[in-house]
């Protein structure tokens, strides 16, 4: 019997371990599409404006298990990939790709946006430019909701507080900041915030109590430094949230 015990526990960990080495997201760093290379650029940072895989202007193509698509009208040829998260892979053609990268590092070759409301529904949320955004403001921020944000299997749910809502509360006050190139190609990483007791929180998603059956909000405070500034943006908009 304890033999048979040992046998299940050694499968048990084998199991646990390939699952793992499964869900960990596998990204090339150079991927070939029609006898051109292309070099990874981002991974979760950027994901490209309008080209939802097999639409008109995103051609599909495989390597092994995955699907990748090469986004035919972007400034610079472009191909997208996507983990096992959903994050969005880009890759820029190997003879562009210095190019692009200065691109994208400088900020004036962006656009600053604050979107209020439902970001699904078109009818329920609106757009402020903001063009005095501090870039490295924003960045910082971007890096902390790569850092912070909730994605399934690899949760930061222990640093994570929650807050009841009341009725349908859960429904408004949503807010995102991004940025968005130029070109009009890619859009920076956007994750919702909302406030809570006057400070900016960074939204896990929605809950119910096990208790009481209320809904509740799962969520991660804003360091100090990215609370104040983007609330004095929120002011500067005269956004009410």
């Amino acid at each position: 019997m304890k033999r048979i015990l040992s046998i299940c526990i050694i499968f048990i960990m084998i199991f646990s371990l390939s699952s793992c080495i499964f869900l960990r997201p596998i990204v090339p760093e150079s991927i070939t599409f029609d006898g051109q290379t292309y070099m990874k650029a981002f991974t979760a940072e950027f994901f490209p404006n309008d080209y939802p895989p097999g639409s008109a202007d995103a051609t599909e193509f495989r390597i092994g298990f995955k699907s990748y698509y090469h986004l035919t009208t972007t400034y610079f040829d472009s191909c997208v990939g996507y983990t096992v998260y959903g994050e969005p892979e880009i890759y820029f053609n190997a003879n562009q790709y210095d190019e692009a990268i200065a691109y994208f590092e400088n900020p004036e070759n962006f656009n600053y946006f604050c979107l209020v409301g439902n970001i699904v529904d078109k009818t329920d949320h609106y757009v402020c430019s903001v063009p005095n955004m501090d870039p490295l403001m924003l960045d910082k921020l971007t890096d902390f909701i790569l850092e912070n944000g909730h994605t399934p299997f690899k949760s930061n749910s222990q640093k994570a507080s929650s807050v009841p809502l009341i009725g349908d509360e859960w429904k408004d006050g949503e807010f995102y900041f991004y940025k968005a190139t130029k070109s009009g190609d890619f859009l920076s990483i956007r994750d919702t915030l909302r406030i809570v007791d006057g400070r900016i929180v960074l939204l896990h998603y929605y809950d119910f109590d096990d208790e009481t059956g209320d809904q509740k909000m799962i969520y991660v405070d804003l360091p100090d430094d990215l609370n104040e500034y983007f609330l004095s943006v929120l002011s500067d908009l005269n956004v009410k949230i």
